[in-house]
């Protein structure tokens, strides 16, 4: 290889085979955001015409982004929503493209209500997505009840259920994180705790009495209520049950895409 070759700039040079890349980017990179540590995955476009992206531009992009000083007091959905929209923008001044795309993931630390009102703090599992939309997702830990407890027999098994609601950014940003959260523990039979003492036992059990629901009637009740609480958003519902009785998890999952003119809540 000559010295020629090493400066030239192979990335805009055409390729052999003059084809458009859909998505290319860098994926499964840990940063700093804030009071959290997210995963992140970015991706452009490529033209037909160009043989690859320039990566460094986009690290450049996403550094400067996140070196750049925010009031992070409270950690809210504007706040990562307006990260992501940030380096896309200066991806597309220093690099350009048609269409490009974020995603962040990690744990997002909050403080939960036990069931005699002690505070806890716990860490609750998210994903934000934008490209044309944006998507906000939160993930809790819980229990489910068997409704077959009518019938003199139950068992009941942890649960992780999750919400994900997508729709335009500038009326995600403004979508609490406590809202979602409160949606998918009304709808599990009841809330996992860290701190269970003989009395809260005795509560937490009460209420997975009165709530007994099979996964899915977790994930109806996701939908529902999210319809509900967040009208002209695209809702999707997920819950996990690692069965207690069974070696297997058990899973469902729906979205409200086709559902909502059929939807009685």
């Amino acid at each position: 290889m000559t010295l020629d070759q090493i400066e030239r700039d192979l990335h805009d040079d055409p390729p052999d085979r003059e084809i458009p890349i859909e998505k290319v980017g860098v994926k499964g990179l840990v940063i700093p955001i804030g009071p959290i540590n997210a995963e992140v995955e970015i991706w452009i476009d490529l033209p037909k015409d160009k043989r690859g992206v320039h990566v460094s531009r986009i690290m450049q992009s996403l550094n400067e982004e996140a070196l750049k000083d925010r009031e992070w007091s409270l950690l809210t959905w504007r706040h990562l929503i307006e990260f992501c929209q940030g380096v896309l923008s200066k991806i597309k001044e220093r690099h350009g493209y048609s269409r490009g795309g974020i995603k962040l993931s990690g744990f997002l630390p909050m403080r939960q209500m036990g069931p005699l009102g002690k505070r806890e703090i716990v860490s609750y599992p998210f994903k934000v997505e934008l490209n044309e939309k944006a998507y906000v997702e939160v993930e809790i830990q819980g229990s489910t009840s068997c409704p077959h407890t009518y019938r003199g027999f139950s068992h009941s098994q942890r649960a992780k259920a999750s919400i994900g609601i997508e729709g335009n950014p500038e009326e995600v940003k403004n979508i609490k994180i406590s809202k979602m959260v409160s949606i998918l523990q009304n709808s599990l039979s009841s809330a996992s705790y860290s701190i269970v003492k003989r009395e809260e036992e005795k509560r937490i059990l009460e209420e997975m009495m009165k709530k007994r629901r099979f996964i899915e009637d977790v994930v109806r009740e996701i939908i529902c209520l999210g319809i509900q609480e967040f009208p002209g958003m695209r809702i999707t519902a997920r819950c996990v049950s690692q069965e207690s009785i069974q070696p297997f998890d058990i899973y469902s999952k729906s979205s409200s895409d086709s559902l909502r003119d059929h939807i009685r809540c």
